[in-house]
This record gives C-alpha cells, structure tokens and sequence, in this order.
C-alpha cells in the first residue's frame, strides 16, 4: 500500500514520549491481540531509540518523496525512479509511517528494476529490517507463491550496473550544467550592466570597478586625457 497520509497512531505515540490515548473500540469492530499491541510497540520504540541515537538511523515518517517512489514503482516508472533517487542520498533507505519503503514495494510489485537500482544505491534488497508489522521487505515476495525470489534477484543483479553507468552519467552532466551556468554567471557579471555614455558627467574610469567591459572603458578615457 502507499504511504498514508497519517502516520500509525502507535507509532506517532510513541515517537512523542507518550502512550496513545484510551479508546471505545466501535461495536463489531476488531480488537488487536495484547501480543500484537506489545510487539507493535517494541518495533515503534526500536525505531525511536535509533532515531535518536545512531546516525544511520532512519525515521518512519510519509513523505512526498515516498509517495512518488511507490507511484513510480508501482507503474514501473523507471526514469522517474532514477531521478527520485538522485534527488536524495537518503531516498533508498527511507521508511514510511507503517515502516515501509523501495525494497518492500519492489518484491510488492516484483519490479527488478527497482531492485536493481536499490542495489546499485547501496541499499539491501535482504535486508533483516522490519516494518511496523514485523515484516521484511523479502517477505512480500516469500509469502506470494507467484513470486519467484532467486528469479527477481538473479534479474536485478544483471542491472546494476547499467544503473550505475547511467547513475554516473547523469551526475556528470549536471554537474557541466552547473559549471556552465557558473561561467554565464560570470559574463553577465561583466556585460549586464553596461554604463550609458550619453549620461552628463558621466566617468566610467570612476562609476564601474571591475570586469571587462570596465577595463575598456577605463583604457578608453586615459587614451582620450592622453591625446
């Protein structure tokens, strides 16, 4: 399923230093075993005591980042895919509020492309990490009998390294887009603000201080003071 727009409320409790309030349940409406409370709870301060202390730790939190990431997995989207993922060095291990994120959605979707890329990223697509459910990511594959796990690991390996290759390649261009935006930068710096001679009184020796279109203008006036 796709990132909600609320978090879990356990969860959220906990996050927040406090248990969730009390609560009727509704007539007919299931109640959750005391086991399953229990072990939602320790899975959602787990992920409190790393948020807080490991530096590696991620935060269970829905993002738009994350929403897109399931959208594009879900569709087989693999462009948008590869630019979400350049978008942020954290996008690959990102976790939403139910504890999800790529990896489970691409066994969900058993799309190898997205296991590939999160190779190619430096995620793990075995991790032994586990949503707020206790379910790793592998298991939406080892639970669904049409899923063919050594299959979609075998097919994403073959991938990544044309994801790398490209991954680079688009690094590389964005980062000569970034030195020639820098160089046009620095022509208008010159050439932008060009004086008007017509201007009475005016000096260009004196009003502009730098830059080419400067240096012309004060080689200009010592040439004419010298004639």
């Amino acid at each position: 399923a796709p990132p909600l727009k609320m978090g879990a409320p356990l969860c959220q409790a906990t996050a927040h230093g406090s248990p969730p309030p009390p609560r009727v349940p509704a007539p007919g409406e299931h109640i959750p075993r005391a086991d399953d409370v229990v072990h939602q709870a320790s899975l959602c301060l787990a992920g409190l005591v790393a948020t807080l202390g490991g530096a590696r730790a991620v935060e269970f939190q829905d993002t738009p980042l994350l929403t897109s990431m399931w959208e594009a997995t879900s569709k087989d989207d693999n462009d948008a895919l590869d630019r979400l993922l350049d978008s942020s060095e954290y996008a690959v291990n990102s976790r939403a509020s139910d504890g999800r994120g790529l990896a489970w959605w691409a066994w969900e979707f058993q799309n190898t492309y997205a296991l590939g890329a999160i190779i190619a990223y430096g995620g793990d697509i075995e991790s032994t990490d586990e949503d707020i459910q206790g379910q790793t990511a592998v298991q939406m594959c080892v639970e669904n009998p049409e899923c063919d796990k050594d299959s979609l690991v075998q097919q994403a390996k073959d991938m990544v390294e044309d994801i790398k290759r490209r991954k680079e390649e688009r690094a590389k261009e964005k980062e000569e887009d970034y030195d020639m935006d820098g160089d046009d930068s620095d022509e208008y710096a010159d050439d932008e603000f060009e004086p008007s001679q017509g201007l009475p009184g005016f000096d260009p020796a004196v009003s502009m201080g730098g830059g080419r279109v400067a240096r012309i203008a004060r080689a200009a006036v010592s040439a004419d003071r010298q004639m």
